[in-house]
């Protein structure tokens, strides 16, 4: 119905009507096309698939190999693990053939075999910037994860546990980062350990048990903190040179480094 208001305002019936309503169906349309807009309020069934928003992730899983690896990553970008990666006798599971590579595992496990080479390799030179992280390593022949060759190599929340040699290695050039890592059970050859990292890098929260060899080894000017390390056969820490500080050790240390709260 129109008011007296309106009524006593001349207009004629119709435009009185629209005067009156058009707010109300100018909100509905707009909520309407809102809501096409913003997409399907009742997606598909089945597994949720990224939209590409922040950039593309590669599934390593995905990737091709050869006579040395299961898969190779060969090109710069982020990659991640879909499941556990099993693996097979004379090869590493996951070779690293580029600069600036980060590889997720996404709590999924790297699981070797008698007679396999590594679970995470790189030793190439000139591919710096390698992140490994989020994941576990076990069984593998060789080392659990083995970066060397180049510089600013980074290892982060990896268990690596009853592999052949060092349960987590990086070795050549200089600014590494090993933080909040465990090595365990590791060596069944002459050199091995838990945890080896070379050229002025840094080592944080860290817990090696029970290895074969020396638990923590940082063979140069280098940094350990707040880490763990004992019941390893030959030595729990040792380093060149440094600064050690926070950490807790069984009894078996042999280092020149500059010795800061530990015990």
């Amino acid at each position: 119905m129109v008011s007296n208001l309106e009524a006593r305002r001349g207009l004629p019936v119709p435009t009185k009507i629209l005067v009156r309503y058009l707010p109300i169906a100018l909100t509905l349309l707009f909520s309407a096309q809102w809501a096409l807009d913003g997409g399907d309020l009742d997606p598909p069934s089945g597994p949720i698939a990224s939209t590409g928003r922040f950039g593309s992730r590669i599934d390593a899983l995905s990737l091709p190999g050869d006579s040395i690896a299961m898969h190779i990553i060969s090109v710069p970008g982020s990659y991640y693990l879909s499941g556990n990666l099993i693996g097979t006798t004379g090869k590493s599971g996951i070779a690293i053939r580029s600069k600036n590579v980060t590889l997720d595992l996404g709590g999924f496990a790297l699981l070797g075999v008698p007679g396999s080479a590594s679970g995470v390799q790189a030793d190439a030179l000139d591919i710096p910037g390698i992140v490994v992280r989020n994941g576990q390593v076990e069984g593998w022949g060789d080392q659990g994860v083995y970066l060397g060759g180049s510089p600013y190599r980074r290892v982060e929340n990896v268990l690596s546990r009853n592999n052949g040699s060092y349960g987590i290695q990086i070795t050549g050039e200089q600014a590494h980062i090993v933080r909040d890592c465990q090595a365990i059970d590791n060596g069944t050859v002459a050199v091995s350990g838990g945890i080896f990292v070379s050229e002025f890098s840094l080592v944080s929260e860290c817990a090696a048990f029970s290895n074969t060899g020396t638990g923590i080894l940082l063979p140069s000017p280098s940094s350990l903190a707040n880490s763990l390390s004992t019941q390893n056969s030959v030595v729990d820490i040792e380093m060149l040179d440094g600064l050690l500080r926070g950490c807790a050790f069984g009894g078996l240390l042999t280092t020149s480094a500059t010795l800061v709260d530990n015990q």
